[in-house]
């Protein structure tokens, strides 16, 4: 069945390889037997590196995730791995296969927060729906065709978000906290139990958990920049850290001595404390960027992930039995050594012609993109970002056919019905110069069609992947209302164009094959439904897009080939101002909205100087034969002769700019010219998608 909420398709521009993160770090995982760094990006994607060297190896990518990875956890000495997401999914790797194994999608927003119980082979898992929720990851790991039994024990209580979740290795008590600024105490061992008890003390978002071994004390970090120490037995906050200057987002005590913690967050400071005295506190390290997540070694020496794209490996492990009470000097001054990383997009502009998009990345980089291609056009350096804008802007109106996010740190493209088949343009103008002149491409139609070249399950007697839906003939102007006409039928489509069998079947393009797709329910956080690469959706393998799984709406185009009409602009065309010309016969028309205005003087030449019955005196018909309709009549709108270039929806949007039926204007060319409409962007208003 298909899912009751809404569908979309997204994809991402990217390389083929992405060996390195893009943006933010959120958590990080050491294997100390294999010597492993995984590490969680913003991108969506986790890495993991081999760091036994002097030298920093990439190994290999986890991908499939659609949106942040908020967090992970090593499980079974690291030959799975556990992450959950802002996709809302929670997922079991296979790191050895470099496969998700099982995919849970029980959480009906952000997932943030993921913690394993080694001996006892139980997860937790919280997030934003304001769900806690306990895994038997065993069960999870022997889930096949056959097997397919999972279930969750819920631990109910939440008003708000979690943010934090942490768990004892044997699981006989297990923690959760988040923006209701309380943590909560769990027995997981009762299913359907109440909590434990509720530890009351932050003002803020409590961001970070951790539990000793037996069960019987807790640390906690938050917003309100403190680290706590609490009694389960008591119910009671012990000693409370205030070293930070703003919000403490994670938290690391070690592993030997639960007393001695490390705690890191907005403010970059890493700071070693001893959460038995208030005032035994060492700034250990200060990152250039807000921490995130912090991972110890088997030398005890310290990773530290932040929200640039960057892992650093910090020795602090020098005397961390002793605490310097220095809260202004780091311990250490350079890292040992670093993952490092790709810069991120932090800003794009969608230029007029709605298929390029410039941006910036984190370094001052601007690109070039093409969406309808789904690919980069060209790297332009440190340039300015504004004046490039201007630069490549142009008197065009194409309407939005697309929305899109750099969230993470890479271009994300959205389709969505109705707005992805809004936008027709001529072939020649969407890149394709050796396209006949009539032929018109539906930008988000030919696209899909891109994404799901190797989609095989089409009808019977549409297997040529012919577009048979109609472009407007060369005289495509109709009299009357805008529904007084159908569409004009004798026109080439634009996949009959260029199509052939051996080439894309959509006759024009095809997309890289490492670009991902994904299917997913409308809204922020909806839950993802189908991720696959356009290379995998080939003959024979159909089942990667899941009949139920693929929209619609996207059906429509991809398997029956069916686009939508094109829409019309209803309009007026009478002599300009004191011009010599007469007017048409009838003045009030209708045409598709791509129509440009060369049709237009065809139009009028054809209805004042040729055909059967010319409305212009026979000295001027006479005078007119042998020359083109363009050395004889003018356009006109507002007083500014439009560019032959120009189609009916540019006028109405740059030029009429007024309510009502758009008034065109027409005069012979030999008559005194007014001001010209500039090409030049700068007289067009400036606009964002």
């Amino acid at each position: 069945m298909q899912s009751r909420r809404k569908l979309d398709v997204s994809f991402v521009i990217r390389d083929a390889d992405e060996p390195a993160h893009r943006g933010g770090i959120n958590s990080i995982q050491y294997e100390p037997s294999k010597k492993l760094l995984f590490t969680a990006g913003r991108d969506s994607i986790i890495r993991y590196w081999d760091v036994s060297g002097d030298k920093v190896v990439h190994k290999g990518n986890l991908e499939h995730h659609t949106d942040w990875v908020n967090d992970i956890a090593l499980c079974k000495k690291g030959d799975n791995l556990l992450s959950v997401s802002s996709d809302s999914a929670f997922k079991v790797w296979d790191v050895s296969r470099r496969s998700c194994s099982v995919t849970i999608r029980t959480h009906k927003d952000y997932v943030k927060a993921v913690a394993f119980a080694e001996k006892s082979s139980t997860a937790i898992t919280g997030g934003l729906d304001h769900k806690v929720q306990i895994w038997d990851i065993n069960q999870l790991i022997a889930i096949s065709a056959s097997n397919t039994n999972v279930t969750a024990q819920p631990l109910s209580g939440h008003r708000s978000s979690v943010y934090s979740v942490a768990i004892t290795p044997s699981a006989n008590i297990a923690a959760s906290g988040g923006t209701e600024e309380i943590v909560r105490i769990w027995d997981p061992r009762t299913p359907g139990s109440e909590k434990v008890c509720k530890l009351k003390g932050h003002v803020g978002n409590v961001r970070s958990l951790a539990l000793n071994e037996d069960g019987t004390q807790c640390l906690s970090a938050s917003s309100d920049g403190t680290v706590r120490l609490w009694s389960i037995g008591q119910q009671r906050c012990i000693m409370t850290v205030r070293c930070h200057r703003q919000g403490v987002w994670t938290l690391l005590p070690d592993p030997d001595n639960f007393n001695h913690v490390y705690s890191a967050g907005r403010d970059g400071s890493v700071f070693l404390s001893d959460v038995r005295h208030a005032d035994r506190n060492e700034l250990v390290v200060q990152e250039d960027a807000s921490v995130l997540k912090m991972a110890l070694d088997e030398e005890k020496r310290l990773w530290i992930s932040t929200t640039n794209s960057c892992v650093s490996l910090w020795g602090v492990n020098d005397s961390c039995t002793e605490i310097d009470d220095d809260l202004a000097t780091p311990r250490c001054s350079s890292p040992v050594k670093t993952v490092k990383g790709s810069p991120a997009i932090v800003q794009h502009h969608v230029l007029n012609d709605r298929q390029h998009v410039l941006t910036k990345d984190s370094e001052e980089n601007v690109a070039l993109y093409n969406v309808f291609l789904a690919k980069k056009d060209e790297e332009l350096g440190k340039v300015d970002f504004e004046e490039e804008i201007k630069k490549r802007s142009q008197v065009v109106y194409v309407p939005n056919w697309f929305s899109l996010n750099e969230k993470t740190g890479l271009l994300n493209i959205t389709l969505d019905e109705p707005d992805c088949y809004q936008a027709w343009v001529h072939a020649r103008d969407a890149g394709f110069p050796d396209s006949e002149p009539e032929v018109k491409l539906n930008l988000g139609g030919i696209l899909l069609r891109a994404l799901f070249d190797g989609w095989v399950s089409v009808d019977s007697n549409q297997k040529d992947g012919t577009d048979k839906s109609k472009t407007p003939s060369k005289n495509s102007i109709s009299a009357g209302s805008t529904d007084s006409k159908a569409q004009a039928s004798n026109d080439k489509s634009a996949a009959n164009a260029v199509s052939s069998q051996n080439g894309p079947r959509n006759g024009f393009f095809s997309v890289p094959q490492h670009t991902p797709i994904i299917i997913s329910e409308r809204g922020d956080a909806g839950s993802t439904k189908q991720r696959m690469l356009a290379g995998q959706v080939t003959p024979g393998n159909e089942a990667t897009v899941g009949g139920d799984t693929l929209p619609v709406w996207v059906r429509d185009v991809v398997v029956k080939n069916v686009l939508p009409k094109f829409s019309r602009l209803a309009f007026a065309l009478m002599p300009y101002k004191n011009s010599a010309v007469r007017p048409l016969r009838k003045e009030r028309l209708s045409a598709h909205d791509v129509v440009r205005m060369d049709k237009i003087v065809e139009h009028v030449f054809e209805q004042l100087f040729a055909g059967n019955d010319p409305i212009m005196p026979s000295k001027d018909v006479e005078a007119a034969v042998g020359k083109k309709p363009e050395e004889v009549v003018q356009i006109l709108c507002q007083d500014l002769v439009l560019s032959p270039e120009h189609d009916l929806r540019t006028v109405k949007y740059f030029f009429w700019k007024a309510g009502g039926d758009m008034q065109i204007m027409y005069r012979l060319k030999a008559e005194a010219p007014p001001p010209q409409a500039s090409n030049d962007s700068t007289t067009a208003p400036s606009e964002e998608t």
